[in-house]
């Protein structure tokens, strides 16, 4: 396969502008973090993890891949390339195993907490530990899917235009085509299930607790606030949901079509379009989730106010808290059981 020069310098620029723009999205995410006085919140740590691997899809991926495009070729040699395919893949996958766990962390927060009763410290302790548990075995979920092709079971290998490296899809032995089908399986699969669910659930209890609402003819604040709530929950999932099609589908795809119909009839665009788009997804993620989420909006415009030297104005109250205030709407959760009917309710 071959790209014109042109191609290879769009492609690159392209590379080179996503990769800036995920740098300072990520980095302001975890400064948000670094600057918080409080525990971290499950939610904060699912950010925190799956920004990490953003973080490491972007600094393995667009200066190596950038710099090979606009030279027309790989510049880092057959060790490079070992190296960049590894390290893509394991930040890559750690990212899909982040975004099916931010998904279950949304529908979790709307079906454990009770707006009427403060969650105890021993609750919040042993949650903590769970979400840095789950943390954890993303990586290590990561670690058991990228080592095997250095290890002899597939393997990482040049792309066709010759400027990244990724498992060599192009190979048709045995090994290779139960590789890719046990990771579709475990690695595309099943994540993807697990967000699904999770979405599927929120927009039942949504629907659920609408019904009990009319029925019992809630109108107070409180009430909107919960339904608020949901509505911001809801956006998170769909977005998430989104950005998971868009950035691993594709590579999806690619691989099901070289094991099932051969790589010699593979297009040209589904041999390019998978590298670009995973490596758009260090960009893409942090401005989602940031956007859908008032609490982490919050949080770095605080830093940045911080990192620029202004002082934060002090809205008639002495405290010298870093703390950003937490919008009633942001406190508001839905409660454990909604009634879905006289005699069926929705429990976690």
């Amino acid at each position: 396969m071959h790209l014109s020069k042109e191609a290879h310098m769009a492609i690159g620029i392209f590379l080179i502008v996503s990769g800036i723009i995920g740098i300072i999205a990520n980095s302001a995410v975890i400064a948000s973090f670094i600057m918080m006085k409080s525990r971290l919140s499950p939610v904060s740590i699912v950010l925190l993890n799956l920004t990490l691997s953003d973080l490491g899809i972007i600094l393995m991926g667009f200066p190596f891949n950038a710099l090979s495009h606009l030279s027309g070729g790989w510049l880092f040699g057959w060790i490079g390339c070992q190296i960049y395919g590894y390290c893509c893949f394991l930040f890559g996958t750690a990212h899909i195993g982040g975004l099916s766990l931010l998904a279950y962390e949304q529908y979790r927060s709307i079906t454990r907490m009770r707006p009427d009763a403060a969650p105890s410290q021993s609750y919040l302790d042993r949650l903590q530990r769970n979400y840095i548990f789950y943390g954890l075995a993303i990586w290590v979920f990561a670690l058991i899917w990228a080592t095997p092709p250095l290890l002899g079971w597939s393997r990482y290998y040049y792309e066709p235009f010759g400027t990244a490296c990724t498992i060599d899809w192009r190979d048709e032995t045995f090994e290779f085509k139960f590789y890719i089908v046990a990771y579709f399986i475990g690695g595309y699969v099943l994540p993807f299930s697990l967000m699904l669910h999770s979405f599927r659930r929120i927009i039942a209890i949504k629907k659920a607790y609408k019904q009990n609402s009319v029925r019992l003819n809630q109108r107070g604040i409180i009430e909107t606030l919960k339904r608020q709530r949901e509505e911001d929950l809801t956006l998170t999932c769909i977005l998430t949901v989104v950005s998971f099609l868009l950035t691993w589908t594709p590579y999806a795809i690619l691989c099901l079509w070289s094991v099932f119909l051969g790589p010699h009839g593979v297009p040209s665009i589904l041999a390019l379009g998978p590298n670009i788009c995973a490596k758009a997804s260090g960009a893409l993620n942090p401005i989602i989730y940031t956007l859908s989420n008032r609490r982490m909006r919050a949080r770095i415009a605080n830093s940045l106010r911080k990192l620029s030297g202004r002082k934060r104005r002090n809205y008639g109250s002495n405290s010298t808290s870093d703390e950003v205030p937490i919008p009633l709407r942001d406190q508001i959760t839905c409660p454990r059981n909604v009634v879905t009917g006289p005699d069926t309710a929705v429990t976690a």
